[in-house]
């Protein structure tokens, strides 16, 4: 909460912002338990993402269809990096244009 702060966030949106970094990690860590739990690896956890995600109904959801090979295709560590940059870069942000 500190660092936050540090960043020019008041309590109000240094709490907001430290309970959403919680919940991304925690988020995080449960979606790979729920991997470890079923046995497979990533990579097999992938394809059969990749395979429900082709599968969808094109019209409903064109997008998610067509990309089904390159949003199965970002590993774990991977995609936890750059979500946790992402809000980093947010927070930084805002916390400069609070200040």
């Amino acid at each position: 909460l500190g660092l936050l702060r540090d960043l020019g966030l008041d309590a109000a949106q240094a709490t907001r912002a430290f309970m959403t970094l919680i919940r991304f990690i925690t988020g995080v860590a449960a979606a790979d338990e729920h991997v470890r739990a079923s046995g497979k690896n990533e990579a097999e956890w992938a394809e059969e993402m990749r395979v429900g995600y082709a599968s969808l109904p094109p019209a409903q959801y064109p997008n998610l269809a067509a990309m089904a090979d390159e949003v199965t295709s970002i590993g774990f560590q991977d995609e936890f990096e750059y979500g946790l940059d992402l809000l980093l870069d947010a927070l930084i942000r805002r916390g400069g244009a609070a200040g």
